[in-house]
């Protein structure tokens, strides 16, 4: 009775009571793993122990048995320790026991902090001995970001600032011989929508080094440029955009002999990002953001494109962060089509699903973690952990500086509250389960219940049908693509993707879903489509909206939409067709919500606002306390209530990984 799924996630790896094992796999993958470990053990350095230790197949009660005979007392005492038994197994096997592990595949130990500030540090990357890691850190915003570099031994000085320009300076990485740096800096030039014009810089990794200004280039605003060097030493492989179709990005070499660079990838619409060179230099592995596939390039002597793309696993969404030292397998970061997270080796020619090598959990999206494999094979990863806290907090609309006090209090990260249509229920996200989910529950705060899983990552918030029986999301939940989904609230069950697509809304009517295409041409992001629910067909809808969160009219006669953080508005005509030019509401806007009273924004500096269409006026009402602006806000239909995301805590901090010698 003791030995539940549930009981062993609360008591031996610290999960809250909303723990549901449905979602988080922790008791099952360390089970295997240490069932896996024990195995080995018994059969090399523990082969002549007198007792065994099992742990079955189809549940978590270990088994004490003799080599050379069953005692009556045994199965006894062996159900009287049980929990003890299992209890010191599976932690154990939470400090070194993954599964499921290859034989040759080390186990790793615990996660150790790196980094406490207050700031938040991108880009890690390992020197090429394992000793010391480079990063970018920067706090208060983009704006203001430097190259440290720092030791990994737990007794190593304090971090080297490698660069103070006042500009900021990303994706650092480590020359083959550790004496130089190559990172990007952001510039001010202007650039065409979504790209940003970028400086390749190289200096040594020491405090306030002097510098090498290599070239400028284009590369995406929103993504990174991941500098690569090749192992002579001589070429870096990076992101950058010189030939390709604006909001394009390629795989680029640059020449630090000739001071050219050349395109190796891309296409019409490709959006390349994180690249690895294998041990020989004569391939590359990459990642494309546009599919959410990894690929990999044989090159020529000369680093010229050999042959075509090969797709690496395709099922898996992550990023590529090194070959082993054969170069026959590439370690990748990702999500398995099942949902799991971890590191993972892929056997490129073999084409098999790859071996899971450590699950990874609190990754922060995006941080593209680093992985370092020694001469005896040995690994040290390093990763960004997200250490974020939100909650959802409900205002009183008719006294909205009394105290409010916290809807949701999971102490995980809430958020994107959704009134029902009739207000008696609320839907969010949440993050309490260890993954993304959709949760449900009374309008009083009572009564939460979990609806389905979501992806690693869900842009918009919950959006109920007319009917309140309904939900539509966008979630990387069943494919690698943000696709859209509708949630039998009732059944609490998520039907079949509808498509691609993200923050979708519902019409009045119910017959259709208006959503943002989630792959467009480059530069044409400010399109919405509508899927008809009936024949699921999709039209265009309309042109020229923006590119952020809409919303429609309750006679939907406006559409309101975000475009670059400003709250605009364009009349439709019965049809639903655009008559005139988009008028600009107000700006600073984060979120906002269409209700029959005007509209509701929260502005970035938790400034609550109301745009009466009646009067073109906006009242400014009152400011939240820590309000994200990018969280949601949801007011009640009655008017009275006022639902927002407010931020507890919000930091992130290198971890390390470390192997079992």
């Amino acid at each position: 009775e003791l030995l539940k799924e549930y009981a062993i996630g609360l008591n031996v790896f610290d999960r809250r009571e909303s723990f549901d094992p449905r979602t988080d796999t922790i008791v099952r993958v360390q089970a295997r793993g240490l069932r896996q470990r024990l195995k080995r053990h018994y059969s090399d350095e523990g082969r002549s122990s007198k007792l065994v230790i099992e742990v079955p197949k189809g549940g978590y009660a270990p088994r004490i048995r003799s080599r050379q005979a069953e005692t009556s007392g045994a199965p006894r005492r062996a159900r009287i320790a049980s929990l003890a038994v299992v209890t010191l197994l599976l932690a154990i096997g939470g400090l070194g026991l993954r599964s499921p592990v290859p034989p040759e595949a080390p186990a790793f130990l615990a996660e150790r902090f790196l980094t406490y500030s207050a700031g938040e540090e991108r880009s890690a990357r390992f020197s090429p001995d394992g000793t010391r890691i480079a990063y970018s850190w920067g706090q208060g915003g983009a704006a203001s970001r430097d190259i440290y570099v720092q030791f990994v031994d737990a007794n190593a000085n304090r971090p080297a600032r490698v660069t103070s320009d006042p500009r900021p300076e990303v994706d650092p990485a480590w020359s083959p011989d550790g004496s130089q740096l190559v990172f990007a800096r952001v510039l001010d030039t202007p650039a065409e929508p979504g790209e940003v014009w970028i400086q390749l810089v190289l200096a040594a990794p020491t405090e306030d080094s002097s510098e090498q200004v290599l070239d400028e280039f284009v590369a995406s605003r929103r993504n990174g440029v991941y500098p690569a060097w090749s192992p002579d030493g001589r070429h870096i492989a990076f992101s950058c955009n010189i030939d390709a179709p604006t909001g394009s990005t390629q795989i680029c070499v640059y020449s630090l002999d000739t001071g050219k660079a050349w395109p190796l990838t891309g296409g019409s619409d490709a959006l390349e990002g994180r690249v690895v060179s294998r041990p020989d230099g004569l391939a590359i592995a990459f990642e494309s953001l546009r599919t959410s596939t990894i690929h990999t390039l044989e090159l020529t002597a000369d680093l010229q494109a050999r042959g075509a793309l090969q797709d690496v696993v395709p099922e898996f969404y992550g990023h590529p962060v090194g070959w082993s030292l054969d170069s026959e397998r590439l370690y990748l970061t990702a999500r398995s089509p099942a949902g799991e997270g971890g590191l993972w080796e892929a056997h490129v020619t073999k084409g098999s699903p790859p071996p899971l090598i450590t699950p990874m959990t609190r990754a922060k999206p995006g941080s593209s973690p680093d992985l370092w494999v020694g001469p005896a094979g040995e690994m040290r990863l390093i990763r960004l952990v997200a250490d974020q806290q939100s909650d959802i907090v409900r205002v009183d609309l008719k006294d909205p500086l009394h105290a409010s006090e916290p809807l949701v209090d999971a102490r995980a990260s809430d958020y994107n509250p959704q009134f029902s249509p009739d207000g008696s229920h609320f839907a969010f996200v949440s993050t309490r389960t260890g993954r993304n989910a959709l949760w449900v529950g009374l309008a009083d705060g009572s009564r939460q219940e979990f609806l389905t899983e979501l992806g690693p990552y869900t842009l918009a918030r919950p959006a109920w049908s007319h009917s309140g029986t309904q939900i539509a999301v966008d979630s990387m939940f069943k494919t690698k693509t943000i696709d859209l989904y509708v949630v039998d609230v009732p059944k609490k069950r998520s039907g079949p993707s509808l498509g691609r697509g993200r923050v979708p809304i519902w019409s009045k009517d119910g017959r259709w879903i208006y959503y943002r295409p989630r792959t467009q041409p480059p530069g044409a992001d400010d399109e919405i489509w509508r899927l008809n629910l009936e024949s699921l067909e999709t039209e265009l809808f309309l042109r020229g909206a923006g590119s952020g969160r809409f919303g429609l009219a309750h006679d939907s006669r406006t559409l309101y939409f975000t475009d670059d953080r400003s709250l605009m508005k364009i009349a439709l005509d019965p049809d639903g067709r655009a008559v005139g030019e988009p008028l600009e509401v107000g700006a600073n806007t984060g979120s906002f919500e269409v209700t029959r009273r005007g509209v509701y924004c929260l502005t970035s500096s938790g400034v609550v606002l109301r745009y009466s269409e009646a009067t073109g006026q906006i009242d400014e009402l009152f400011k939240l306390d820590n309000a994200r602006a990018t969280g949601g806000i949801s007011v009640s239909p009655d008017g009275q209530w006022l639902l927002y995301t407010r931020a507890i805590r919000s930091r992130a901090d290198l971890v390390l990984l470390e192997s079992v010698e």
